[in-house]
């Protein structure tokens, strides 16, 4: 998976409550047109070419249901250098996958603004780059 810059995760967050929501069609546009929706809020990798072939980044939103698991591999290289860092990790969870904090977000005051925030960095917190 390609690694994203969010642009700004609590208005990426607040989306994706919308769209989880389905408040004002969010979910189907989401769905349907996820560059074009995500593109405010996320930089989308320029087309480049490889081979002689133009190539398009793509974004695919999975629905989730309760019936049915997501499962993502990480990236060989990502485990491979895992891996070879274990004797240096201070905890089990590899640091390419620690989620990063809301740190000047006031829990107490902007209780809103926090839970948005989360949902924007869950939504790219796992997403590589290449």
């Amino acid at each position: 998976m390609a690694k994203l810059r969010v642009k700004d995760k609590v208005e990426l967050g607040e989306l994706i409550i919308k769209a989880a929501q389905d408040i004002g069609g969010a979910r189907r546009q989401l769905v349907e047109d996820p560059i074009g929706t995500l593109s405010k809020f996320v930089d989308i990798p320029a087309d480049r070419e490889e081979n002689g072939k133009i190539v398009k980044h793509t974004i695919i939103v999975h629905e989730d249901t309760r019936d049915v698991t997501h499962m993502v591999l990480p990236w060989k290289d990502d485990v491979d250098r895992a891996m070879d860092r274990i004797d240096e990790q201070t905890s089990v969870y590899p640091l390419e996958y620690r989620p990063g904090t809301p740190d000047y977000i006031d829990d107490s005051r902007f209780p809103r603004k926090a839970m948005f925030f989360r949902f924007g960095e869950y939504m790219f917190g796992r997403c590589k780059h290449g």
